[in-house]
Parts: C-alpha cells; structure tokens; sequence
C-alpha cells in the first residue's frame, strides 16, 4: 500500500476503512525497502480500534541482517520481521525462471533500476558456506524473541530455512511463518514443508503466488491438503495495481477454498485460528501435584484456559470426573498470572467473595474468611486494601480467594513468576503445606524448572505447540541417609549447590537433551532442592533426611 517506493493501488488510510466496512480487524504493512512502525502508527491514530501491525524486512536497506535495526523496529511497535527478501542470497542466486504467462513483481523491475544506475547492493547472507546459521542472523533472532516478535522466513531456499528455522527455536522465537513457500525462488517440497510444520512453523499460502502463474491452484491446493490447514496461514499480498482489491484477498481464497472441497472450519483455522494445542492428550489422577513445564507461548495458559472452562477447544474435548467441561465449574479454583483483587475491597472482603457470590451467610463467611487469611500468613491485615499490600501478600490474598471457595482441583498459571526468591521459595513452602493438609488436586504452570521439580509430584512438560514431550513422576525412592547427610553438610559450608552432580539412588528420571538440561541438573535439582528446606513439607520427608538434620 501507499506511501511506497512502488506505485500502489491504494493507501494505508483508506484501506484501513475499507477493512473496517467489510469486518477486517486490520492488517500488516510489509515493504521490502523501509520499516513501516511509524506508518501502522498513523493508521492506528486515525483509525482507533484498527489493528495496522508496523514491520521491517532485513534487506540491504536497513543494512541487511541489521540486530540494531530490528531493535529499534520492535522499540517503535513492529511486531514483524522478514529475513531478507529481495536482496537475499538465493535470491540474487536464483536461475528458476517464472512459468511462461507469470506476472513478474514489482519489485523485481526496481531492482533491475538500482543495478543499472551501479547501486546494487551485496547479497545479504544468513547462512555461512557450510550452511551453518551465522553469528548475526543469531543476533537477530535473539532480538526478535527478547521482543515476541513473528519471524518470516522472507526469500530463503529450503537448505536455508531448514538452518533458520532450528536455530529460531533454539533462541526462543515462538511464531515463525515460512513465507510462500510456493514461490518460485523458494519452492519448498511437501515433505520438508511437512517436515518445518512439526517443529512448529506455519505455512504462508499467498494469493497472488498462484494468482500470479507462479504455481497453479491445483498445486497450492495440494500443499494445503498435504501438510495441513492447521499449519497453514492465509495471506493476499496484494496492493498492485494490477492486482484485485487488497481487502477482497480473502474473501477470494476462502471462496476458492471452499469450492475446492475445504470446509468453512478449514478456512477459518486458515485465516483466523491459531492453534496452541496440538495432539494433546492428559489425564490428571485426583489428589497430585502436576508441575506443567514449558517456555513461554507453549500452550500452558491455553491449557489451563480449558480446564477452567474460560476457553472452548476447536477440536477435542475436556472432561472434568467424566463429565464434559463446557464452562467454569465451582469445583475449579484458578489463580491466573496477574492479580485480579478488587482493589475497592480490602482483604476480608476479597477473601469473602466466592463465599458471597455463593450465598454463604455474613457470619460463616467472615470466620471462613479469617481462617484462610491466618492460614497462609496475613493475620492482622484484614483491613489493608490491596493497594497497600506489596506483591507476595497480594499473591497470597489471591490463594486465600482461590481457596475460599473449596475447589477440589486448583489451576494455577505462574503465581510465583513475578516475586522476589525469598518470597517465591516462602510462597512455594505455603503452597505445599496447604496441599498436603487438604488432598486437593493441583495443576501448576511455571517455566522455572526448578519450581516444577520442587512443587510437583509429576511433571509434564510442554514443547512447541502444545505438545507434550516429556510426561514423569517424580519418585524419590529409599536413599541413604548418609549421602543426604554428606549433601547438607557441604550445603551449610557454602559450598555452590550447582556442583553437587552426583547423587546416586536419588532419582531414576532420565530428560531428553531437547529440553535443555540434563539427567545431573534434573537429579541436583530435585535432591537439592528437597533435602534443604521444602522437603519438610512432603510425605517423603521422613524417609530421605536423618532425624538429626530436620531442624534446620
């Protein structure tokens, strides 16, 4: 769209009122020349509620594979970052001519203008010769996680998204899009498409890519159906002025679709959907403590989002004792990330609220209530409103809220991420404690690995998409107790627990490499972490620490 560096069909302003009529939330603005933050900014303000998302593609006129271009781009509000595109290796590289009839892009003519007038700028590389990911491309991908940011694969050949794609996880990017995979210069087979699909990437199907001639529909068609439409996302390209409407793109693909045989919940998941659980498969025995570990933008929110009957899977069902879970039960108790407290209510008050909303009288609600506060520890603050309370009491209102209720199962989403560690540990120690003395069940989400392995009993762990790559109790069978003597010991003459690799007997769980740490690390962790403090708080507690260590 206009403002561009290339005549267009239309301009951001308007297009966004045309989106706004036909009821598009709002669009992405790409260039292949220039970052469009501030563009998509003056979209935004013109049209409040209109979602314009800025973006920058890593060309030579940003400087290429630039990590202080993408910085500066996600400062301003960019929320999309293609890898090179024009000026991309394989694409300056590429041979592969058009199918006769093909309408070539725009953009290819302006190239053709810069390096007539000697102002061809080098290739941008990503990959080293031996097809290694460079150290700068790294650097950009670093960025883009440390920002949320979507990655795009822009004009790579396959060898070179394959390297991408690996090293994006490694770094923690959690949206990666392969773009047009069906282009001529980056042609992805059905099998390495297949391939870039289970490690989590989508699929960008783009109009005008068989719109153009530079694949038949037949052939687009076939990708989709091959690979996925769960793995697919829908996008038009347009804004030439040869081209359809830029607001008709989809509506286009979806007719197209539909009368190719797709069904309406193929499109929609095309176009709108986006999964975040995937192949997901968990039953929870009544009375354990599930430790649900992951990175962020696994799924881990969503699931718990399910279980509280908040969010409507697409496909699938949740049951709950057998029977389908199909809105918020008052058997569920959920402790989001965030502080929900009424911050018109002080603690008593706030405490007493699923009493009052379940009809419990004045009296019995008050004595609940001041049972619960003196149970996790803020007796005297009855009347301090949140306001005045510092993080950790406030979280510890919200358990006493959670439990008010007398939920069977509690669902808890990173209660403790935010704290301070001496809060987080004394929280932690709170938490089991009340487990313990209830039976309750507790599912807990965190993406500490040593708060999972501390807290649960189980621990499930999440890879991308919301699938479950790791599923172990966590037993901690008879050891002797001199070896845990000899661990505490070394423990009080500060020595750093990080050294202590070998405890034998301890644990029998082996870790997948993938998930980023080892057997030893797994083994410390538990021991450790158990044998010196919030071990006492577990049955298990009597069978692995001498009596004469217990007090301290």
């Amino acid at each position: 769209m206009a403002p561009d560096v290339m005549r267009r069909r239309i301009d951001d302003l308007t297009l966004a009122g045309r989106f706004a009529e036909v009821g598009l939330a709002g669009f992405v603005l790409k260039s292949h020349y220039v970052p469009t933050t501030e563009r998509a900014a003056v979209v935004r303000a013109a049209v409040p509620g209109f979602g314009a998302v800025g973006a920058i593609t890593l060309n030579a006129s940003v400087g290429g594979m630039n990590p202080v271009a993408v910085e500066i781009a996600a400062r301003g509000g960019a929320q999309v970052v293609w890898l090179p595109t024009v000026d991309s290796a394989n694409q300056r590289a590429c041979t592969a001519g058009d199918p006769e009839g093909a309408t070539p892009p725009m953009w290819a003519r302006l190239q053709d203008e810069l390096r007539e007038a000697g102002m061809a700028a080098d290739p941008v590389d990503v990959v080293g010769p031996g097809g290694a990911v460079l150290e700068r491309t790294r650097q950009v991908l670093r960025v883009i996680a440390g920002h949320d940011m979507t990655l795009a694969t822009g004009h790579l050949s396959a060898d070179e998204i394959d390297a991408v794609v690996d090293a994006a996880a490694e770094e923690g990017v959690r949206r990666i899009v392969i773009t047009h995979p069906e282009f001529t210069s980056q042609w992805v087979a059905i099998d390495r498409q297949r391939a870039l699909a289970a490690k989590g990437a989508l699929l960008e199907r783009c109009f005008t890519t068989p719109h153009s001639g530079k694949v038949s529909w037949e052939t687009w068609y076939e990708h989709i159906g091959a690979v996925g439409p769960e793995h697919s996302v829908l996008s038009s390209d347009l804004g030439q002025p040869f081209n359809p409407p830029v607001e008709d793109g989809l509506a286009l693909l979806a007719d197209r679709l539909l009368a190719e045989g797709f069904t309406e919940e193929d499109v929609r998941t095309m176009a709108v959907g986006i999964v975040a659980l995937r192949d997901f498969d968990l039953e929870i025995a009544e009375g354990g403590f599930v430790s649900v570990l992951g990175r962020s933008g696994c799924g881990k929110s969503t699931m718990l989002n399910l279980m509280a009957g908040l969010t409507t899977p697409t496909a699938g069902s949740v049951a709950y004792r057998g029977e389908p879970v199909s809105g918020p039960r008052t058997q569920l108790g959920y402790l989001t990330q965030s502080d929900t407290l009424m911050p018109w209510r002080d603690v008593r008050r706030n405490v007493e609220l699923p009493l009052e909303i379940g009809g419990v009288p004045a009296r019995p609600r008050r004595e609940r209530a001041a049972e619960l506060i003196k149970k996790v520890g803020l007796e005297g603050f009855e009347r301090h409103y949140p306001r005045e309370l510092s993080g950790g009491m406030l979280r510890r209102v919200s358990l006493a809220r959670m439990l008010a209720g007398d939920p069977e199962t509690l669902l808890m989403d990173e209660p403790f991420g935010a704290l301070d560690a001496q809060l987080r540990g004394d929280l932690q120690a709170e938490l089991l404690r009340l487990w313990e003395e209830s039976g309750q069940t507790v599912v807990f989400v965190t993406h500490d690995i040593e708060e999972a392995l501390l807290l649960g009993d189980r621990v499930v762990v999440l890879g991308r998409v919301g699938r479950i790559v790791l599923d172990r109790p966590i037993d901690l069978p008879e050891a002797d107790p001199a070896e845990i003597t000899r661990l505490l010991t070394v423990y009080l003459k500060g020595i750093d627990p990080k050294a202590l690799t070998e405890l034998p007997g301890l644990m029998r769980t082996e870790m997948p490499e993938s998930i980023g740490f080892t057997r030893a690390s797994f083994d410390t962790a538990i021991a450790f972490h158990r044998a010196t403090g919030l071990v006492k708080h577990l049955p298990t507690y009597e069978k692995i620490v001498p009596p004469a260590l217990r007090t301290l």
